[in-house]
């Protein structure tokens, strides 16, 4: 009997969120090549595994209301004895729910959200968050706004060592922009993830939008952000060595508060001389020309200047 999908996941609920996607097909099967996903604002498959006749796909970096399409390639499922395999690629094509509505969220954090622009230095700093509603965070640990590192916390730095450190920041306000600066010291073996959510009052399921490898440190640079995220987590999920965080910003909706000059209101991008040019997806994928739909544009200036604007690719 030809190995065949029997059961898929609905076309149309899959989550954006970081998460899995469980398929069943009529046989007992082995995972014995490469599946893809493919469409616009992808990071990655993370894992594939097989129980029986079932096999589970786990991925991240999704965007939400996006049409993906899930590849099984011939020769990439086998039987478990090993004598047969698929004969032809098996397509999946789905679409991403959308956002959560921002009502979702309750009272619990509603008085908390951070006053933006947010600006975590200095790191060991009591009340260094100044709320929306005027207060001020009573200590550097408290919910939403944690700097939970086991390693050296200053004025300066907040470093990661163990796979359970975290920095967050809950915010209502949109922000198109943040800024981060780290370094990395280990054998490589590193994945540092910046991840949003939409609603933080709900259990937060997690939507990466950056993750940072070895080669990616030294790192010093501007992240664009979604601008329906709300809810911005820095963490070290694969961490050999220690991860150093020396600026970690969020920008208001001006993108102000970066500590870097950068202008979303500049219209005139032929002024002055241009040094480099970067296309990001709003989920924050760096692309080399703009994908189709709405992309965010940013422009480096001999002098320094970030400019970051918002370009509709039709």
């Amino acid at each position: 009997m030809p190995i065949s999908l029997k059961t898929s996941p609905s076309s149309e609920d899959v989550s954006y969120m970081d998460g899995s996607m469980n398929f069943i097909f009529n046989q007992g099967i082995k995972h014995t090549g490469d599946i893809i996903i493919t469409g616009k604002d992808f990071e990655r498959i993370t894992h594939v595994t097989t129980a029986g006749s079932a096999l589970t796909v786990t991925y991240e970096g999704l965007n939400a209301n996006t049409d993906y399409t899930l590849t099984f390639p011939e020769g990439s499922i086998s039987s478990m004895d090993g004598s047969k395999t698929l004969e032809a690629d098996i397509r999946f094509s789905f679409s991403t729910c959308d956002f959560g509505a921002l009502d979702n969220i309750k009272d619990t954090h509603k008085g908390r959200a951070a006053a933006l622009p947010i600006n975590f230095k200095p790191f060991d700093e009591i009340g260094l968050l100044e709320r929306e509603d005027g207060s001020t965070q009573e200590n550097s640990n408290e919910h939403p706004h944690w700097v939970q590192v086991s390693g050296e916390k200053t004025a300066e730095k907040a470093v990661f060592t163990k796979t359970s450190d975290k920095i967050m920041t809950f915010y209502q306000t949109p922000s198109p922009a943040m800024r981060l600066k780290a370094d990395y010291s280990g054998n490589n073996y590193v994945e540092f993830k910046i991840q949003e959510t939409r609603n933080a009052d709900v259990t937060p399921s997690w939507r990466t939008i950056r993750v940072l490898r070895a080669e990616d440190f030294p790192f010093d640079d501007i992240i664009p952000l979604n601008s329906e995220s709300r809810f911005i987590k820095l963490t070290a999920p694969v961490l050999s060595g220690n991860v150093t965080v020396y600026e970690f910003r969020v920008a208001d909706e001006k993108g102000t508060g970066l500590d870097k000059d950068i202008d979303l209101s500049v219209t005139d991008f032929t002024a002055g001389s241009t040094v480099s040019i970067e296309y990001f997806t709003l989920s924050g994928k760096r692309t080399t020309t703009p994908s189709k739909g709405i992309n965010l544009m940013r422009m480096i200036k001999n002098n320094g200047t970030v400019v970051i604007k918002k370009i509709n690719n039709i």
